[in-house]
């Protein structure tokens, strides 16, 4: 794969609690015009007044993109790519088609492009995407293939019943019990809650509530017989009451008591939350994938694929693709014939 054969995503120094960009993969969906301009189905000749079929695409789908209300049609891929520290050295490493009306949309397809992702490039650490991914992607990604998925925690208004976490509402649900944590406040009681991580809720003197972050550590995960992946995150609370700073190991991946209880626990609880310096590190890395669509629109005129139907169009995208990485090839020799520092030892 080219990504490993420019140094990226290089198991030897991969780190769990703190990827570097080149163990980190940015996804996106893109919505690609078709070449079809019309919604029109038939056309008049204004000579003749003979009525006349159009010709359709029939890979042209309506698609929702960038979180808007309204949707755009046209023919939409998820890409994901990897990328060094430098300019221009970014490897996409696949993209995949997102059917129109299919059910699993784009965040169906980032689940696929990661769990692929995970076996070609066992260096890769953190999925990053944005909102479309829930709780219940972000469960089969972690489970899957071990990988910690960064993505913006669950909104929800302050009217609505959210908690001011971050500088936005966040969702929030009573922390579940586990015996890690009934351990570490043997002594003491605290009111632990999970919105995008741990927050402990606490009432001041005028009956305000107040909900403080709780500090993440070390992240681990661990192979399963069966095949799957447990995560879990070491977390850190000064107590007021004992004066000890606690510290237990929280699962970042549901756990057998979770349904029991009815806790969405991939949804509500997040490797990195809002204010971790990690997190905004990390998902800062997404945008890359932004320049990535703005160089697809300067590669086909008005975003428009030259070519009708699935398979044509997505030759069309694998084309692109293609000269993207051979252009990373190009600059990894750059950099190594200029003696340069390059990312990692070319094949």
């Amino acid at each position: 794969m080219r990504a490993r054969e420019l140094g990226l995503a290089d198991p030897g120094t991969a780190s769990v609690t703190h990827p570097s960009c080149t163990h980190t993969l940015g996804v996106d969906g893109k919505v690609f015009n078709s070449p079809q301009r019309t919604l029109d189905t038939e056309r008049v000749d204004r000579a003749t007044g003979e009525i006349r079929p159009v010709r359709q695409d029939p890979a042209r789908g309506q698609h929702r993109e960038g979180g808007a209300s309204d949707v755009v049609l046209g023919t939409k891929f998820a890409i994901m790519s990897v990328r060094a520290p430098m300019a221009g050295l970014r490897v996409i490493t696949g993209i995949q088609h997102v059917p129109a009306g299919d059910g699993r949309g784009e965040a169906g397809a980032f689940v696929d492009l990661a769990c692929s992702a995970a076996e070609l490039l066992p260096g890769a650490r953190a999925p990053v995407g944005d909102g479309a991914l829930r709780g219940t992607h972000i469960n089969e990604i972690q489970t899957r293939t071990g990988l910690q998925v960064v993505s913006p925690p669950r909104t929800r208004s302050l009217g609505r019943g959210g908690v001011p976490i971050g500088g936005k509402g966040q969702a929030i649900k009573q922390l579940r019990p586990s015996p890690s944590r009934d351990k570490a406040f043997a002594s003491c009681v605290h009111d632990l809650r999970a919105a995008g991580g741990i927050v402990e809720r606490t009432i001041a003197a005028d009956g305000t509530e107040i909900y403080t972050e709780v500090e993440r550590g070390k992240v681990r995960r661990d192979a399963l017989a069966s095949g799957l992946w447990s995560l879990y995150a070491v977390h850190r609370l000064p107590c007021a009451q004992t004066g000890v700073t606690h510290e237990w190991s929280e699962s970042l991946t549901p756990t057998s008591t979770d349904e029991s209880y009815g806790f969405n626990r991939s949804e509500y609880m997040r490797a990195y939350q809002r204010s971790d310096p990690d997190y905004r590190r990390i998902y800062a890395m997404r945008q890359d994938t932004e320049s990535f669509n703005v160089q697809f629109e300067q590669m086909f005129y008005k975003n428009r694929l030259p070519a009708w139907g699935l398979h044509r169009q997505t030759l069309a995208v694998l084309g692109a693709v293609m000269a993207q990485n051979a252009w990373a090839l190009y600059v990894w020799h750059h950099l190594a014939e200029a003696n340069k520092e390059p990312p990692g030892a070319a094949a």
